[in-house]
This record gives structure tokens, C-alpha cells and sequence, in this order.
């Protein structure tokens, strides 16, 4: 692979655990972010910068995911993940990027949106419990090295499902190979307005009243940002890469987030970044059969769902779907000009 890429990306990753190390979550995740991306993608407008923002708004419900060990943190993705209509009702005073970004925020939802899917009912595989969380309570018992550590089972699981969801954002690659730029994309591309519509929609909702929570949400929704765009930029390389860099910023991560347990692993950074990328591939082998038709599922039950509660897709002018392949390679540029 190209060593020269995984420092530059370990690099940053660094970076963002010393300004962020406290905003990791000890909550799971449902879908991973390059899969609500697809989803997105294949919902809504087809191209262009509302594309790019409902790719955006679908990735940015776990925000606050992001919120470990800050208060209001829970209560805000809460409010997020069970309350996301508030979103798109603050939307409707607002432009079309602003509408587009909270149809994205929409499709993501736990009620009715993508994560149902994941957490509640699968509709391929899981029917009875949600595809990730099925498939990780297959993965976590047949990967020995992760018994090896032994970690309490709670925090075990935790990491087993995020490396599903991690596994299938891989496999997302095969579905969308341009996948990892689109985030990028969507990142420089999100409109201004978004950390407001959620200040609007979530900080009067916070028991008891916070005086600051707007700080709070632009600063969760700032981090969250620049986190997405070292993501996609790790999907824009094949597979063998992808998982190798998102197994590298695991590792810059994992000993502050083990450390919330109390748990001190005696490994070094490229131990965990090996075995990360073993377990990832082990999740990918896993999924691989099922997991295309789990998301195209998905995305038609998600579609249905959007349309019978009344959010509907947001027309822009014509002139700015033009704009689709300028804007699809715009993260790439931005990468090799910061780089």
C-alpha cells in the first residue's frame, strides 16, 4: 500500500484525537457513514449540490454520537436519531440547500429511516433483530483475537459493531466506487445554514435549558465535518488501502477510547491498527453476500417511508445539476492542494 498516505492520514487522524479525543463515542452506530451516503445517494436528487447535501444531512444525524462524555451529549443524539422531524420542519423556511440537507438528515432515522434496518428489522437478513446487529453477534464470538483481549463483553460487542458497520462502508465501495470522493464532496459542499437548522431544531429541546448550546452543536457539527472528510478520503483508495487507513485512524483513537472504560491495552499503535484490519476484513467476508441486497432494500423501504410522512425531494435548477462533475472531484482537488 501507499506508506507515504497512511502517514499523511495517520497525521491528521493524530490530530483530530488531540482536539477531539473526547467527542469518540461509546454509543454504536447503526449503518456506518458511507452507507447512509449511499442510500442518499441513490435517494432524492441523482447529482449535483443537493446530492451533495442530502449525501451530507444523512451522514450528519450521528453527529452527536460524537458528544462522549459532554453533557447534553446523549440527549442530543436522542433527539436526533427519535426526533428528526424537527429538522425538516425548521428546513422549510430555507432555501433549497438547506430543504435538501434535511431530506438528507430524514433518511437516516431510527423510527422509520435507514437505521431501523440496522437496529430493529432487517429486511434480508436480521428480520428479527436489524442486519448489524445480527451480524454482529455472529462476527464477535468467531474472531478469536478479539476473545484474546478480554475486554467485558459489553465494550467488546460495542467495537465488533462498529467494525461491521466499518466492513459494510468497505464493501459500499463495490456498489458506488466513487463513493469516498462523494463525501468528500459533500463535506465542502454542505450548505452554511446546516449547524443553525439543528441550533433551531435541538437546543430549545434540552432538559434542563442550556444557555450554550449552540457553542455545543456548532462545535460537535464542526468536528463531525472535518472527520467525514478524512473518511471518504480513506474510500477513495482500493480496498486493501481503505481498510489499512481506517484501521490506522482506529488505532490513533483506541486508546483514549478503551481508556473511557478504564481498560489500558498493552499494544502498540501498529498492533491495533493490524489487528482492526484483520477484524474488518473478517466483517467484509461476513457480509459480502448479503449485505447489497440488505441496502437495496433499504433504500426502497426508506424511499416508501419518506414519501408516506411527507418529505419529499427538493427541485433545484436545472443549471446546477451541471455542476455535478465539477463538484464529484472537488474533494479530491482540495486533498492534493492541502497535501
Amino acid at each position: 500500500m501507499n506508506h507515504v498516505v497512511l502517514r499523511r492520514f495517520r497525521r491528521w487522524g493524530a490530530l483530530l484525537m488531540l482536539l477531539g479525543f473526547m467527542l469518540w463515542p461509546v454509543q454504536v452506530w447503526a449503518w456506518g457513514s458511507a452507507t447512509h451516503a449511499h442510500i442518499a445517494d441513490k435517494l432524492g436528487a441523482s447529482a449535483g449540490p443537493a446530492n451533495l447535501n442530502e449525501i451530507y444531512g444523512a451522514m450528519a444525524l450521528d453527529t452527536f454520537f460524537y458528544l462522549f462524555g459532554v453533557p447534553y451529549g446523549a440527549q442530543l443524539d436522542g433527539l436526533a436519531h427519535y426526533q428528526s422531524m424537527k429538522v425538516w420542519q425548521a428546513a422549510q423556511g430555507g432555501d433549497w440547500a438547506t430543504r435538501a440537507v434535511a431530506y438528507g438528515f430524514m433518511s437516516h432515522n431510527d423510527v422509520w429511516g435507514a437505521d431501523f434496518t440496522a437496529h430493529h428489522q432487517g429486511l434480508y437478513y436480521g428480520v428479527t433483530n436489524g442486519y448489524v446487529i445480527a451480524k454482529t453477534a455472529e462476527l464477535a464470538p468467531s474472531y478469536a483475537p478479539l476473545a484474546g483481549l478480554g475486554l467485558p463483553e459489553p465494550v467488546a460487542m460495542e467495537i465488533t459493531h462498529l467494525v461491521v458497520e466499518t466492513g459494510v462502508d468497505v464493501l459500499i465501495q463495490t456498489l458506488n466506487p466513487s463513493i469516498g470522493h462523494k463525501i468528500m464532496a459533500a463535506t465542502q459542499q454542505r450548505t452554511d445554514q446546516f449547524p443553525a437548522l439543528l441550533v433551531q431544531a435541538y437546543a430549545p429541546e434540552l432538559i434542563p435549558p442550556y444557555s450554550d448550546a449552540a457553542s455545543l452543536i456548532y462545535g460537535a457539527e464542526a468536528y463531525f465535518k472535518n472527520l467525514m472528510y478524512w473518511y471518504g478520503y480513506a474510500l477513495t483508495f482500493p480496498t486493501d488501502t481503505a481498510v489499512q487507513l481506517l484501521a490506522g485512524q482506529f488505532a490513533d483513537l483506541a486508546s483514549l477510547y478503551l481508556a473511557s472504560y478504564g481498560i489500558i491495552l498493552p499494544l502498540s499503535k501498529e498492533e491495533i491498527t493490524f489487528f482492526v484490519s484483520g477484524f474488518i476484513i473478517e466483517a467484509m467476508k461476513l457480509c459480502r453476500l448479503d449485505f447489497a441486497q440488505e441496502i437495496d432494500l433499504t433504500i426502497a423501504f426508506v424511499d416508501g417511508q419518506l414519501r408516506e410522512h411527507g418529505v419529499s425531494p427538493v427541485p433545484v435548477p436545472a443549471s446546477l445539476v451541471l455542476l455535478a462533475p465539477i463538484l464529484l472531484g472537488l474533494g479530491w482537488q482540495i486533498w492534493c492542494r492541502r497535501s
